[in-house]
């Protein structure tokens, strides 16, 4: 079982599971809400400021995400669950959560934790900053989003909104388009 698990999540020092409580957080959720309750105690609890997470957007044929910045502990289940496409802005986000203020958290899967890292540590910042790193599994890109809606026949131009997992684990995928 070690080999496996060290394949899988590379060197470690102990493996926990867990969820969150809340029912409603654990509902929006992709995998048990971990990340969204521990940002949530981490705002509530005044350790952060502020929080950085991705806010999905599905516009001219693509899904996509922007980086947003939350203070609101309640509002972060909005933006909880699975994003399976690439994020844009974290450069000019973190430039302004930096400015802006004190201590900030950010979820970030293994790539962009990195970056964010040396960013950080390049502006000698990086006490400042609580990085909730997601695990990425190499999840499938905006490209599956794309087969989904010629599967289903439904034209990309007619889509408001993609939502990947949440409603319960284990999840779905949900393609909103007007009535």
């Amino acid at each position: 079982m070690d080999d496996y698990v060290r394949f899988f999540v590379d060197d470690y020092l102990r493996v926990y599971m867990a969820r969150a409580q809340s029912a409603r957080t654990l509902y929006h959720s992709a995998s048990g809400g971990v990340a969204t309750a521990l940002l949530k105690c981490l705002l509530e609890k005044n350790y952060v400021d502020a929080v950085i997470v991705p806010s999905p957007r599905f516009k001219r044929r693509s899904t996509y995400g922007v980086w947003t910045i939350v203070r609101e502990p309640g509002a972060l289940d909005t933006y909880s669950g699975s994003l399976y496409a690439p994020v844009y802005g974290l450069s000019k986000i973190l430039d302004c959560a930096l400015t802006k203020f004190g201590r900030i958290a950010i979820t970030a899967v293994p790539c962009y934790a990195r970056a964010i890292r040396r960013v950080l540590e390049s502006r000698g910042r990086s006490g400042d900053v609580f990085i909730v790193g997601l695990y990425c599994n190499n999840v499938p890109s905006m490209w599956a989003t794309r087969y989904a809606l010629k599967y289903f026949n439904i034209n990309v131009e007619d889509v408001e909104r993609v939502r990947s997992r949440g409603c319960g684990w284990p999840g779905y995928t949900i393609i909103e388009t007007p009535l």
